[in-house]
């Protein structure tokens, strides 16, 4: 039986302007499909116009994988994934004083006019012990729309 974590998706990948296309060879080489829409700009410089191919959306970039396989993806590129229809999830680590690691989730909500962000960070030697249930907590986050 295949799961919804097991299916082949595009996901929507955000990273630095300007650095989409570095990303796109980078995950190219790994075996990654990818794609990235492209448009003709035409920029004034210097007394010359000139064409320039800039990407449609800046700082996006599309990979074809399951949710598991992009969401590791993402965190090891220094890259931030759509979580769902109406979320960002940023992912990174920070080293902190005496060489410890810390493991920071940030998480964007959207809703109309509504915005939430959900910190989550545990030491990287605490690993086992808090990355299912940090998981859990995102899977169950719901808007609460009083009307």
């Amino acid at each position: 039986m295949m799961t919804d974590n097991d299916m082949m998706c595009w996901h929507a990948l955000y990273t630095a302007p300007k650095s989409e296309h570095k990303l796109m060879q980078r995950l190219n080489a790994a075996g990654y499909t990818t794609y990235c829409p492209m448009q003709a700009v035409f920029v004034k410089w210097k007394g010359h116009t000139r064409k320039v191919i800039t990407p449609l959306f800046s700082g996006c970039l599309f990979v074809a994988g399951n949710v598991s396989e992009v969401t590791s993806l993402a965190s090891s590129q220094k890259a931030a994934i759509l979580v769902d229809t109406y979320g960002i999830e940023v992912e990174y680590v920070r080293n902190g004083a005496n060489n410890s690691r810390t493991h920071v989730c940030n998480y964007y909500f959207f809703n109309d006019n509504l915005f939430a962000t959900i910190i989550l960070s545990y030491r990287q030697d605490d690993i086992r012990k808090w990355e299912t249930d940090f998981s859990n907590i995102i899977k169950t986050f719901k808007w609460n729309n009083k009307k």
